[in-house]
């Protein structure tokens, strides 16, 4: 049998018990199908019974028939069978640092005791072995990745001066800052987890029931590169530069003052957390925004170009949507916003018409440019967008290239177009949108890195230069990545306009014409 295929032991109204091979092998695969289970409005209870690979569900009887349920419940399988991670692209430097790391409520376990052990540690009179060993353990995840990326990759990571931060505070005695630091991140993990599976749960589910837009946004939930970020890889390159001299920074604090609460103080400036996943949480919101707002954008790097674009060039070939009222505001629009517009010479057309098209757009006949010229743009700085019907010699020259869909496009076709963007609608709006949406990402991007980097580095100079205590080191360190991760990204990025179409009517000697009709007739 299929593991992937449900045999239903028995159902009953009200209750369903069925096995799935694939809940004794996979645990990943029975999490999420647990959790997509108990997300279901109809569902009381979910139990697994990892022994018999089966699957109990009780849920509301009166509201769901039986085969109904069971019809859900297969959606359910095949959507946890379906899931895939999040593809890092290789841009040569290792991007290790800009995934966020993700655990279970459960894994609070040991943090929680080690905190409640270093508390009662001075009034109980608790063995200091006893405090440091349930430290030590809380810590594993830490030592063990510091330890993974030594051997197997020759280097260090962030986790080592974690590592060591901890572990010294523990030798001095000092147990509360390294218990608090394990329970306040491992509970942010487990809180971004939980946020992060609830929103694709509804939106997975939604999109197996689905053929439009809940499907696309599915997709790039699931699939949508994030980390392929010049900005991205930039921070993961310094992070991991700065490890070695911050290691010997603490040295030559330790031989200079004798201090060593204040030679490992700057192990603790926690930027290799906090704000890579600000930025792979605050681009993946954006990326699925856009979806919304008409524009599907293929991962966060093109989104990074996207917020970067002040030229566009517009293929003459477009037609229909490409030339109605809509498209002459649009383009208004992006001039207003100081993005140059130009059109695209066609040899195939007459100048006439094309001069005319330039005219009625808004776009001076100086900006008629040919394909060739789109370098020459480049190579004075510009960041250029071309949009068409595509055309691969055009696209070839551009840093991002922009299609519209066909009519009656599946969403298969526009996720495998080799296009950058994709406007779903046929409306220049959604390139309007994109374009807001990246500048926007790209502020609270930059608003996060603030938010983390100013608190850590002032508490740190506090710990090396004034003894400040380390627990207030740990509550600035958690409180300002939380900020940046749940607080600040939790405002919206942008309200989207609701846009009409219109195409205008005119007249050409004796015979009137819409704006489209026309530029096909002459």
């Amino acid at each position: 049998m299929d593991k992937n295929l449900p045999l239903f032991i028995h159902s009953i109204p009200g209750r369903c018990r069925l096995r799935v091979d694939k809940i004794g092998s996979d645990r990943k695969f029975t999490d999420r199908l647990k959790q997509l289970v108990e997300s279901w409005e109809m569902t009381i209870a979910v139990r697994i019974n990892q022994a018999a690979r089966s699957l109990i569900v009780t849920y509301k009887e009166d509201a769901i028939a039986i085969e109904a349920a069971q019809n859900y419940l297969n959606t359910c399988i095949q959507s946890a069978a379906n899931l895939t991670t999040t593809n890092v692209s290789d841009s040569g430097i290792d991007s290790e640092d800009l995934i966020p790391l993700v655990n279970q409520w459960r894994d609070l376990t040991l943090p929680v005791l080690s905190l409640s052990l270093a508390l009662l540690a001075v009034p109980l009179e608790l063995p200091v072995v006893l405090v440091g060993g349930a430290i030590a353990a809380a810590a594993m995840p830490w030592f063990n990745r510091a330890t993974d990326s030594l051997l197997k990759d020759r280097q260090p990571n962030i986790d080592l001066l974690d590592s060591l931060w901890m572990g010294l505070h523990t030798v001095q005695g000092n147990f509360v800052a390294p218990a608090l630091k394990t329970c306040l991140v491992e509970s942010r993990r487990s809180w971004r987890k939980t946020n992060a599976q609830n929103w694709e749960n509804q939106v997975i589910l939604a999109a197996e029931v689905s053929d439009n837009l809940p499907r696309l946004i599915a997709h790039q939930i699931q699939t949508a590169p994030v980390h392929d970020t010049q900005l991205g890889a930039a921070q993961a390159h310094f992070l991991r530069e700065a490890i070695v001299p911050t290691i010997l920074m603490g040295g030559a604090i330790f031989a200079a003052t004798g201090n060593l609460s204040a030679a490992i103080a700057p192990f603790q400036l926690d930027f290799g957390s906090g704000i890579p996943i600000s930025i792979s949480t605050t681009l993946l919101s954006a990326l699925v925004l856009a979806v919304q707002q008409g524009a599907y954008i293929r991962s966060g790097g093109v989104l990074e170009k996207l917020a970067q674009v002040d030229t566009i060039v517009l293929d003459t070939g477009l037609r229909d949507n490409t030339i109605c009222t809509s498209t002459r505001e649009a383009i208004a629009v992006l001039q207003n916003q100081g993005i140059s517009v130009y059109l695209l010479h066609n040899p195939d057309i007459y100048p006439e018409t094309i001069a005319m098209r330039a005219k009625w757009l808004g776009i001076p006949i100086s900006h008629i440019i040919s394909v060739n010229h789109i370098k020459t743009l480049q190579s004075s700085g510009k960041r250029v967008a071309t949009i068409g019907e595509y055309s691969k010699s055009i696209s070839a020259n551009a840093d991002i290239s922009v299609l519209m869909t066909q009519p009656n496009w599946t969403i298969e076709e526009i996720v495998k177009t080799p296009a950058d963007v994709v406007l779903l609608d046929r409306d220049w709006w959604g390139l309007v949108n994109a374009i807001e949406i990246a500048k926007k990402a790209y502020e609270r991007v930059y608003q996060n890195t603030a938010i983390v980097f100013f608190p850590n580095l002032i508490v740190t100079c506090g710990g090396v230069f004034f003894g400040l205590n380390p627990i207030v080191n740990v509550i600035v360190n958690n409180g300002s990545a939380l900020v940046a991760e749940f607080i600040n990204n939790q405002h919206p990025l942008f309200e989207g306009k609701s846009v009409t179409t219109t195409c205008v009517r005119f007249r050409v000697g004796d015979r009137h014409y819409t704006y489209a009709s026309a530029i096909e007739s002459l």
